[in-house]
């Protein structure tokens, strides 16, 4: 039997041949059927380039999470809930890049995924479990959409998420199942990564932004079940691209403007207009989330009071530096506000 190490080895190893290979296949289907995006709008490419490669990750994904629920005699079921959410949030992105769905259905939809993920979990067992599984519902729904909002710029979802998939199967005290299910996470985002940057050849697509954030906070929400992680921790790891996507929903809502339209108004994308490379922005969000988890791995060492005084301040401290850089960027000029 091969040990945890060498499980978490060849998992990344085959997720990243399963992510590369789908996505090599899906980008001369695509371009066959013209399922790409067209430059112009809200976005930063120049030319014609196919959607939807990160349906990779999402084959990779699915087949991990089944593994690992394989693996968990006598408790299957979380493993299997975060299969099923990995999949129907994949199945509704890739739908969505075939035919727009309306923003009603597709809501409704993502609710029903996020509830089969989360409702055999027990995360918080002092709390009403109505209460834990309505509110883990609602906060998967709006992270995924967080992520999907966020996925406008070269690697920069993606290497949020091998970043994340990275400390995870490190972590300290992580479960073998758990770190070998981040190996294939941080595999399958391998896979993707060398078709997306520097320069994109393809674009991950609903179907790769769903897919990726429902994994992510598939081992997050399996490291809360298992007692890994605690909420703050979790927060923390998540905190560079909630930041960006919290405060710019804020910020359109004190305007009175839809939430859910399509709109060129987060930091990064005031970054790329004002002259930075999607690579150098996303090297910079990745330098900003190595931070984050840094302080999550010193706050797993701290009681439960020490944590969350550490993830607010990195919260506060995030905030201000959000502001501060949207606020040199619009001083430039050629930026519009």
């Amino acid at each position: 039997m091969m040990s945890g190490g060498g499980s978490a080895v060849g998992a990344l190893v085959l997720a990243a041949l399963v992510s590369a290979t789908s996505c090599v296949a899906w980008m001369r289907f695509a371009m066959a059927r013209h399922l790409v995006d067209v430059p112009g709008g809200r976005r930063v490419h120049t030319q014609v380039t196919p959607r939807g490669g990160g349906i990779g990750i999402a084959l990779a994904m699915v087949i991990a999470s089944a593994g690992f629920a394989l693996t968990q005699a006598g408790d299957a079921y979380p493993g299997w809930s975060a299969c099923a959410g990995i999949a129907l949030f994949a199945l509704i992105g890739f739908i969505d890049d075939l035919q727009p769905l309306p923003a009603a259905p597709k809501l409704t939809l993502q609710f029903a995924a996020a509830l089969a993920m989360v409702w055999p979990l027990q995360l918080f067992p002092t709390m009403p479990a109505v209460v834990v599984v309505a509110a883990a519902t609602v906060a998967t729904v709006f992270m995924v959409n967080v992520w999907n909002f966020m996925d406008g710029s070269h690697g920069l979802v993606t290497v949020q998420g091998l970043l994340i998939a990275i400390a995870l199967a490190l972590l300290p005290g992580q479960i073998d199942g758990l770190r070998v299910l981040a190996a294939a996470l941080a595999g399958a985002c391998l896979g993707f990564l060398p078709f997306n940057f520097p320069q994109a050849r393809v674009f991950l697509g609903d179907v790769g932004s769903h897919a990726l954030a429902a994994a992510v906070l598939a081992l997050l929400l399996l490291a809360l079940h298992y007692r890994v992680i605690g909420a703050a921790q979790a927060l923390l790891l998540s905190s560079v691209l909630l930041v960006d996507a919290g405060i710019t929903l804020l910020r359109r809502a004190g305007a009175g403007r839809v939430l859910w339209q399509a709109h060129r108004e987060h930091l990064y994308q005031f970054a790329v207009r004002r002259g930075r490379a999607p690579w150098q922005v996303c090297l910079v969000y990745g330098a900003v989330c190595l931070v984050a988890i840094a302080i999550a791995l010193i706050a797993g060492g701290q009681g439960t009071a020490t944590q969350w005084v550490l993830a607010a301040t990195w919260f506060i401290v995030l905030a201000v530096a959000h502001g501060l850089a949207r606020a040199q960027l619009l001083r430039r000029r050629g930026v519009p506000a």
